[in-house]
């Protein structure tokens, strides 16, 4: 009997951690380039930097390189233009260096952060449209060294976002943490790979799957955790070690969770060049349930720079660096 006994206990111990994922093979292809839709916004010049939102029926496009207005609204159903609104500049109901937007559905409004003043305004769409002389509320002044780059808006006391630490000498890292809008507080996340130097990522967080994914640029690695910060899986691909060596390969983009499933921007090449310059952005998406098991790549053919997925018309919503700009894709296959 003490024979069995051990030898459970030896099995056990040599089990696979559950927690890490290795994935040797992810060849399940998918050309979706034809189902590809683009949106049209010729009679709406947007530069080639811009960052996409939703919020109630509106498709916000925020342009960084406007010279004008910095925030342009369509109709996300029919993709008609409404107007730009939020000048460039230094005086009142003006924004100095526009950086991230985070959308409040509930209370119908959104936040627009001004890395030139340092502050965070809160606007309201339907006053924005009513009045050619709008100025928006002040929410909060930001940290000097550390302070929310991107983040999803909770409610006051709680956002989840990537927290942007200055090193000095123009070097900084990136955190995915808790952020108190009303006190400044930054909270740590619970579970951190402390052993990946010089992070970059991109995040998502999911009330409904009570998820956050954590993308990271430079390493060949997906961190799943619970919005406690617990860890629930990390997700190698087969350049893990390769990604350990080097700084100028991309692996991955923007990653969501939506129609149970975590999708992933994807590109796995070496895109930079000694100096640093170069770049280059995904065409495809890595596809996995849940449990971090992977599904499927769906190849688009076109660079993709950000997406977002909307639920009331079942699309995915994209802004790309490519001949075509702006483009969506049904996704009625993949909701059935």
């Amino acid at each position: 009997m003490k024979y069995f006994v051990y030898l459970f206990i030896f099995l056990c111990s040599c089990s696979p951690n559950p927690t890490e994922k290795h994935q040797a093979r992810r060849n399940n292809i998918v050309d979706i380039r034809d189902r590809i839709k683009e949106i049209s916004t010729e009679e709406t010049p947007i530069s080639h930097i811009n960052f996409i939102y939703i919020l109630g029926d509106y498709l916000m496009i925020k342009d960084y390189h406007s010279l004008r207005n910095l925030v342009y609204f369509f109709d996300k159903y029919t993709f008609r233009f409404i107007g730009d609104f939020i000048p460039r500049g230094q005086g009142p109901g003006e924004i100095a260096n526009i950086g991230h937007l985070a959308v409040d559905e509930t209370n119908r409004r959104f936040y627009a952060s001004d890395h030139g003043k340092n502050k965070i305004f809160v606007y309201y769409p339907d006053s924005l449209f009513a009045n050619p002389d709008y100025l928006p509320e002040e929410k909060t002044t930001m940290g000097e060294k550390s302070f929310p780059d991107k983040y999803d808006y909770l409610q006051d006391t709680l956002c989840i976002g990537v927290i942007i630490e200055r090193l000095g000498n123009s070097k900084f890292n990136q955190s995915v943490a808790r952020w108190n809008m009303r006190t400044g507080e930054i909270t740590p996340l619970g579970y951190e790979r402390l052993d990946i130097e010089n992070r970059r990522l991109s995040f998502a967080v999911s009330t409904e799957h009570q998820l956050i994914v954590k993308a990271y640029h430079h390493y060949d690695l997906l961190t799943v955790c619970t919005l406690n910060g617990d860890l629930k899986y990390n997700i190698y691909g087969t350049n893990w070690k390769k990604s350990e060596t080097s700084r100028r390969v991309t692996f991955y983009g923007q990653p969501a969770v939506f129609a149970n499933r975590i999708w992933a921007l994807y590109l796995g090449e070496n895109t930079y060049n000694e100096d640093g310059s170069g770049g280059n952005f995904p065409t495809k998406f890595l596809v996995f349930d849940l449990e971090g098991n992977y599904l499927q790549t769906l190849e688009t053919g076109h660079k993709i720079m950000s997406f977002l997925y909307d639920k009331d018309t079942n699309r995915m919503i994209m802004n790309m660096d490519d001949d075509i700009q702006f483009a969506y894709l049904e996704l009625d296959e993949w909701t059935k």
